[in-house]
């Protein structure tokens, strides 16, 4: 049995799409299964008792709270710090739901002891009042607005004439019992009320079942049913919320880790949000790395897909992927042993952004938008400094080369609006300088290659180590400096210095390095300078300076 209520339409403009009423009260059912203390820091569990139904105007942000105890609706508006009631309502005996109307602002009772629906209206500055009773022919436990702005009204759902067969019990675990009709509509799952924990906050009321990770939380509420990282994969929960609620149903971030490759961030799991809802239902952003590199490819963890969204009144950021983790390594410095002389390479890449999931709102369904893709940072280790010891090889005077560094942005997720890829930067590792033993003087190491490719990429070649000063023989050549190549800015790495010749006039004065070339696709580029030939050798046989190196080719 139905009852249809029809209140004088106001004048305005034709109501948008809202989702069913049904849809609605298994959120009011699921969600407000108890009642809220708004406002206040309570020491002890509210006095008013269970209620069954809650209700927020999304346009307005006024929640509306049934109290079958007081035979009243009690009004609650948002202030700068949280919730405060503002009135109670006078209504028909034991209202036990209320439903709203967003276009008129109007909210409606359903009275199960007085068998009757009751309408509540805005009255003066910040009042509320009943405009009308109206009786029924029954005892209503819910009450919805149509589309069409028609409020409908009716008894407690029957059960079917053929019960479902109840699971059996697990062992040590009560069964659970099968949701009603407009439960199972929604999407959401049986659950056995003795694994929750009931928790009173400033302003919100939560329960909570740790294990399955379920949680119901009514009021101003935040991370609700989030994921937990190292747990079923950081996946989130099945979360229930009204009111002010963000983070509902999160994946978990990744973890920092120091290793070749980033954690993964947790999927998006369900997440159900009646009121203001911010990050419903989202994959966690992927682990970022950070480290040191031996010439190995380091990769950002990858950001979770986004959940299942279901979502009305003014939502933002509802099943969407999460970013990809960010990277920043180090490439390996060279050593003092002759084998190990030149910088290793580092090789970074960004996360790839998650998958956005479905989000189902009062405009319909949709998927979600893909996550951005990780930052990437690559830094090519340095070349050591020569050796200058007495009884080293010949080639030990000269400086190691820097590392070559390669970045790349992690790839956006797709989507609704498919992810933007990550920023990149890679700087080449500097050379080393030479030593200076007794006869001739070491070169300087050549400076490492950048590689940027990404979002706001930027690259730049390492600096040539400067060539050493010469006792005996002629002085070391710079190094030269490294290329670099982005899809944005590029700046070739600086030759080195030549060194000064011997004083005595056996040995010529070293030439500078060549700069670094640069290429870019954004047309930002600079080459790299050549470096200064070494002079003061004092009588060197040709009586010149050593040649200045050349500066670095652009296109």
């Amino acid at each position: 049995m139905t009852a249809t209520l029809t209140d004088p339409p106001p004048a305005s403009p034709p109501r948008p799409r809202r989702p069913r009423p049904g849809l609605l009260w298994a959120v009011l059912v699921i969600a407000a299964g108890a009642v809220l203390a708004l406002g206040g820091t309570p020491t002890a569990p509210p006095v008013v008792p269970l209620a069954h139904g809650v209700a927020i105007d999304p346009g307005t942000g006024t929640v509306y709270q049934a109290d079958p105890r007081h035979d009243v609706v009690r009004v609650y508006t948002r202030t700068a710090t949280g919730m405060r009631e503002v009135g109670q309502v006078r209504t028909g005996a034991r209202p036990v739901s209320v439903a709203v109307d967003p276009t008129t602002h109007q909210a409606y009772s359903a009275n199960e002891g007085g068998r009757s629906v009751t309408t509540i209206a805005p009255s003066g500055a910040d009042g509320y009042a009943a405009t009308r009773t109206t009786p029924l022919a029954f005892a209503p436990t819910i009450v919805g607005v149509g589309r069409d702005g028609v409020v409908h009204a009716a008894p407690r759902v029957a059960t079917a004439s053929k019960p479902a067969r109840p699971p059996k019990p697990t062992p040590g675990r009560p069964a659970t019992q099968p949701l009603p009709a407009p439960f199972s509509a929604f999407g959401a799952a049986s659950f056995t009320p003795k694994d929750f924990v009931v928790t009173y906050g400033p302003n919100f009321f939560r329960l909570t079942d740790a294990t399955h990770n379920i949680e119901f939380c009514a009021g101003v509420c935040h991370g609700v049913a989030v994921g937990r990282a190292g747990v079923n994969e950081g996946r989130g929960g099945t979360g229930y919320c009204i009111g002010y609620c963000t983070d509902v149903a999160s994946g978990a971030d990744g973890p920092r880790v120091n290793e070749l490759n980033g954690t993964s961030g947790g999927r998006g799991g369900t997440g159900y949000c009646l009121g203001v809802c911010t990050n419903v239902a989202n994959g966690g952003r992927g682990g970022p790395l950070d480290g040191e590199a031996f010439g190995e490819t380091s990769t950002g963890g990858r950001g979770g897909d986004g959940g299942t969204a279901w979502c009305y009144g003014t939502c933002a950021g509802v099943a969407a992927g999460g970013a990809g983790g960010s990277v920043t390594v180090h490439g390996h410095d060279g050593t003092d042993a002759v084998s190990d002389r030149d910088g290793r390479d580092a090789v970074a890449v960004g996360g790839t952004g998650g998958n956005g999931g479905t989000a189902h709102t009062a405009t319909g369904t949709a998927q979600g938008v893909g996550g951005r893709g990780g930052d990437a940072t690559a830094i090519g280790g340095a070349g050591s400094v020569g050796s200058g010891r007495p009884g080293s090889p010949p080639d030990a005077r000269d400086g190691g080369h820097g590392g070559a560094a390669q970045a790349t942005g992690g790839q956006g997720g797709q989507g609704r609006q498919t992810g933007a890829p990550g920023s990149a930067t890679a700087t080449g590792g500097r050379g080393g300088d030479g030593a200076t033993p007794i006869a001739g003087g070491g070169r300087g190491g050549d400076g490492g290659d950048a590689s940027a490719r990404g979002t706001d990429g930027r690259a730049t070649g390492g600096d040539g180590g400067n060539g050493a000063d010469s006792i005996l023989g002629a002085a070391g050549d710079g190094g030269d400096g490294g290329n670099a190549a982005s899809s944005g800015a590029a700046t070739g790495g600086d030759g080195g210095d030549g060194g000064p010749g011997a004083a005595d006039g056996t040995g010529s004065n070293g030439a500078g390095g060549d700069g670094g070339d640069a290429s870019s696709e954004s047309g930002q580029h600079a080459g790299g300078h050549g470096g200064d030939g070494g002079s003061n050798g004092g009588a060197s046989p040709d009586g010149t300076d050593g040649a200045d190196g050349s500066d670095g080719r652009e296109p």
